[in-house]
């Protein structure tokens, strides 16, 4: 399938579906109706029941564009093979409702718990969470005791999530001075993030609007803090394009072990890690690496088999 909608998004308390003529996967898209403001929900449900699932907690902003035909693909691809997958869209977030302006972090991990309650349910559930959308996996995994983790290129804390936004935004002002400049226009006064949103209530990252309340109730958040003290199996994929390991996927690594968790740490080789910084300001280009793609797909497939049919721990 390279068509990576899985249907059309229907409106508040209706359904739309389609089913893979060759794998016979069901894909349906539902904005419950019984929830108020509506939250999107994508099911891929394979052709016979399941007894294991997985649920996708996406990042936000540019990066949830980035990832989002990697995390379709991996969940048909998981679909297939016996494993139901649900994703989901925050509320405040592309088809859910909500006003995005009063969005906290706690609201983040409410989402991706009930998303997780939205039936069918398997009676095993494991998480996998995206760059910005692994502090709120590790949130939800804190809610079910043992569920198997994936992280993808996570981020570990606020404060470093925001200082890599700050960048990209610093970036993206200096390249809108220098065309104004150019054109014989002042350059305007580069405002530091926090300030902004001190001021305005909000900001402008690369074209998306970060909130005071989102940005003040993350903030002082970690990962660790986030996922607790219960031991469960993690893996985390850094992807780079160097064979070197971050130091602070090395720390959260170490500190998981030590907490018990069986935890796996491996580099796929791909992008650079803020991408974003070599692709431009606005406009950029949102297209994943393929042979990338591919590599995040069977090093998770691989590792989720395992752990959720028992093999592993």
């Amino acid at each position: 399938m390279s068509d990576t909608k899985p249907a059309t998004p229907p409106t508040v308390g209706g359904r739309a579906e389609r089913v893979d003529p060759v794998t016979g996967v069901r894909e349906i898209a539902e904005i419950r109706g019984d929830e108020q403001p509506g939250l999107c929900v994508y099911t891929h449900l394979p052709p016979q029941p399941a007894h294991s699932g997985l649920i996708v907690v996406s990042p936000l902003m540019a990066e949830f564009l980035k990832n989002y035909r990697r995390e379709v693909l991996l969940a048909r691809h998981l679909a297939a093979q016996g494993v139901l997958v649900r994703r989901f869209e925050y509320r405040g977030v592309g088809n859910s409702g909500g006003d995005p302006a009063t969005v906290t972090f706690p609201d983040l991990v409410d989402d991706a718990d009930q998303a997780a309650h939205h039936q069918p349910r398997p009676s095993r559930w494991a998480v996998l969470g995206t760059r910005f959308g692994a502090m709120v996996a590790a949130g939800l995994a804190a809610r079910l005791p043992g569920a198997p983790l994936v992280l993808w290129d996570p981020t570990v804390d606020g404060q470093s999530y925001f200082r890599v936004l700050e960048r990209a935004r610093a970036l993206q002002q200096r390249a809108e001075a220098l065309s104004e400049q150019q054109g014989g226009e002042p350059a305007p006064t580069l405002v530091p993030l926090a300030t902004a949103i001190e001021q305005a209530g909000w900001a402008d990252v690369m074209g998306s609007s970060l909130f005071r309340p989102l940005y003040e109730t993350t903030r002082p958040r970690s990962l660790l803090d986030e996922l607790g003290a219960d031991p469960r199996p993690v893996l985390i994929l850094q992807i780079s394009t160097l064979d070197q390991v971050r130091p602070d996927l090395a720390s959260l690594h170490n500190r998981l072990r030590e907490r018990g968790s069986g935890c796996e740490l491996s580099v796929v080789a791909g992008e650079d890690e803020n991408w974003w910084f070599r692709q431009g300001v606005r406009g950029f280009q949102t297209e994943e690496d393929r042979t990338l793609t591919a590599s995040l797909l069977q090093a998770t497939t691989t590792w989720l088999r395992l752990h959720l049919e028992g093999g592993g721990g």
